[in-house]
């Protein structure tokens, strides 16, 4: 009938999703000059059952169409051979069957359609064969969605070639989590440097540097109290509330340092750095709180979004600012005093 399987899918393809994808049209507007596509396309409403669809005329090449003779003289005594090439046509014209040669070609003369059962995709992932399973989490964190699946997943029998891997959200969060492991030591061990660096001592940093475990204690309190999960925000603000606590602590141990040089006791530097240092620790802590407080009451479009990190900035600083002005100037004298000792 002068078609071939390609012919066929092309015009099933344009019959049923135009011919956009397989060769696209164009017109230009000359007043405009805006390019439009210009598409061929069955209309939906014309193909209503499966019957309709088998009915699709087929767009093929002439059979009377010559075809041309090539000869090839291979390296050799005087042999030849010959094969025949059919050009494809300029022109392509509706192939004839029935007793007239009128009746064009159908998808029917050509198929045997059978129903059977099969996937309606098929996906691969770095080329192996998947099957995806699509999880939603409204009402819950994914954290605790993705364990409650694994554990129901530990339970299947599955063959040797067949591999269970959450991907998606789950694995960008994991992968987040993973990082951040390792961000925060780096950043406690980066701060402890430079502080060492500017008060040329090992002990006085080390000393700052407990004000950041008072810090992680108010940060699980406000999110045990809001009922937030652990995610990348709130590892954000657990950052910015290190640099905070740090900077407050730097202030009170600085002042005392100083007092210290001057001739004072360290139990008296440590009790006028509180009394002179507390007003821009405060200051500081409040404004950071209350800035973050609408934030973290959800309070705006889109707000929900940063809602564990304003909380736990708010509860780092509420309990590390009153537990720096008490924890580290008792931490500082008793420093002090054993410093004094050795001496």
């Amino acid at each position: 009938m002068g078609l071939t399987e390609q012919r066929v899918v092309m015009d099933l393809i344009t019959g049923l999703s135009s011919n956009l994808t397989l060769n696209p049209g164009y017109w230009i507007d000359p007043k405009s000059n805006n390019a439009y596509f210009v598409v061929a396309q069955y209309p939906e409403q014309a193909l209503i059952r499966f019957e309709d669809f088998l009915n699709t005329p087929l767009v093929g090449a002439q059979v009377e169409q010559p075809s041309v003779t090539s000869a090839v003289t291979p390296l050799g005594r005087g042999s030849s051979m010959a094969f025949q090439q059919t050009p494809f046509p300029e022109r392509p014209t509706l192939p004839r069957v029935g007793q007239d040669n009128n009746a064009p070609v159908l998808l029917r003369d050509l198929v045997d359609v059978t129903r059977r059962t099969g996937p309606e995709t098929v996906d691969h992932y770095n080329l192996q064969r998947t099957m995806d399973v699509l999880v939603n989490v409204p009402g819950n964190d994914l954290g605790r969605v993705a364990h409650r699946i694994e554990q129901a997943l530990a339970t299947l029998e599955l063959p040797k070639d067949v591999a269970l891997i959450l991907k998606g959200e789950v694995d960008a969060m994991r992968a987040a989590f993973k990082g951040f492991s390792g961000v925060l030591p780096l950043a406690m061990v980066l701060i402890y440097l430079v502080m060492v660096g500017l008060f040329r001592s090992y002990l006085d940093p080390f000393i700052i540097m407990f004000a950041v475990p008072l810090g992680f204690i108010g940060v699980i309190w406000m999110l045990l109290l809001t009922n937030t999960s652990v995610n990348v925000e709130s590892l954000i603000g657990t950052l910015m509330m290190i640099g905070i606590v740090v900077a407050n602590s730097v202030l009170l141990v600085d002042f005392a340092n100083r007092m210290i040089r001057e001739g004072m006791k360290p139990e008296q530097a440590v009790i006028v750095a509180g009394r002179l240092r507390i007003r821009p620790i405060l200051m500081t802590a409040l404004a950071t709180i209350l800035g973050l407080a609408p934030m973290a009451l959800g309070i705006g479009e889109g707000s929900e979004a940063n809602m564990p990190l304003a909380r736990a900035v708010i509860g780092g600083l509420g309990i590390s600012t009153f537990m720096t002005l008490l924890f580290v100037p008792v931490l500082h004298v008793m420093a002090c005093r054993r410093l004094a000792s050795s001496e």
